[in-house]
């Protein structure tokens, strides 16, 4: 694929406001971090990379952790899924069928409705089911490989299907 991403993290430092972060001994310090996290992105496939981390505040500066090296994936994560469409079911049964388009080098999805994680399938459909009548869902899809996970599509809301109107009655007489 040509390029990856390292995904780096570590623990909070008691008292830390800001960390640095050093990448292949000094070639790239990143420095006034505020988060515990890091994306090192645009990565050549497989290459090696080293990472130690400082913590600081406004009294100094820790001694650098201990190095992590890692390798880029050599499968880079897929594209994010597009086509995703969101179709209520029947009245009554409480389902939305979703549908996209195959992403190429996707092994699998991950369908969210609003922010939890409801599925992961292979194929390229599923359908959402047991849902309360009326209710309202906001679906986003990601593809997964065993390079990473692409971003979220933009959302697809629907509403449940509706309870049915009843049938129309039978077997009506009348008598005089």
């Amino acid at each position: 694929c040509g390029s990856g991403a390292i995904n780096i993290s570590w623990t909070a430092s008691a008292g830390a406001t800001s960390y640095t972060l050093n990448i292949d001994n000094s070639t790239s310090i990143i420095s006034g971090l505020t988060s515990t996290s890091y994306s090192h992105t645009g990565l050549v496939a497989g290459s090696s990379h080293s990472y130690k981390v400082l913590a600081s505040n406004s009294y100094g500066s820790s001694p650098y952790s201990n190095v992590s090296t890692v390798n880029a994936p050599t499968v880079c994560a897929p594209g994010t899924p597009t086509g995703l469409t969101a179709t209520a079911g029947s009245c009554g049964t409480g389902t939305i069928n979703l549908s996209w388009a195959a992403t190429s080098g996707a092994t699998s999805y991950s369908i969210k409705d609003g922010a939890t994680v409801i599925a992961t399938p292979t194929g390229t459909s599923y359908s959402h089911t047991g849902l309360v009548a009326g209710s309202s869902h906001s679906y986003t899809i990601a593809a997964v490989n065993a390079g990473g996970t692409s971003a979220y599509s933009s959302a697809v809301a629907r509403n449940a299907p509706t309870v049915c109107a009843p049938g129309t009655p039978t077997g009506l007489t009348a008598t005089a």
